[in-house]
């Protein structure tokens, strides 16, 4: 079992290298890396990191510019988390979070907001303090974009001053 946990971490390692050259821009080195990642191919048997796996996929295939293969590949982290105990599951949150923010970058603010929702639902089970979280503050912060893209100024600006009341040291 030790094995099987290391190469869990290393398998994570892997995914977190991939997204980190997405945000850096280097989409070229990313695809590269996912392709040859063994979580990737390691994950094709119903493992857990899967999930992760699809997710940063569907990063990568945003980034390409090829939303149907990020669309699917969301829909299928999105179907494995639901049948593995929804927001409670630890990769619930990066899904519905990714799920969120393509949403709204394609101009589809209610598909935004019910996937910004889910994942403040999962990062307020899984906040160690509630009142008090870096999670919880980043999503009110895109549900008050997401509120402003549909029209809710109202709304946007509850959202907004509600960020600002989890801003300092990181909570979880």
């Amino acid at each position: 079992k030790g094995l099987a946990n290391l190469r869990s971490m290393e398998d994570a390692a892997e995914l977190a290298a991939v997204e980190a050259h997405l945000r850096l821009g280097q989409t070229e080195r990313a695809r590269t890396m996912l392709t040859a990642s063994t979580a990737v191919a390691e994950a094709l048997a119903n493992r857990p990191e899967r999930i992760e796996a699809w997710r940063v996929g569907a990063l990568v295939a945003r980034a390409e510019g090829a939303r149907a293969r990020a669309t699917q590949q969301l829909d299928l982290a999105q179907q494995m988390v639901d049948a593995n105990g929804g927001n409670a599951h630890p990769f619930a949150l990066g899904v519905a979070l990714a799920r969120s923010e393509m949403a709204l970058e394609d101009r589809q603010p209610a598909l935004a907001l019910e996937a910004c929702e889910q994942a403040l639902a999962a990062a307020r089970l899984w906040a160690i303090d509630k009142d008090r979280s870096i999670d919880v503050g980043r999503l009110l912060g895109l549900r008050a974009r997401i509120h402003a893209a549909l029209g809710r100024d109202a709304a946007s600006d509850a959202d907004r001053r509600a960020a600002s009341a989890h801003e300092g040291p990181p909570h979880g």
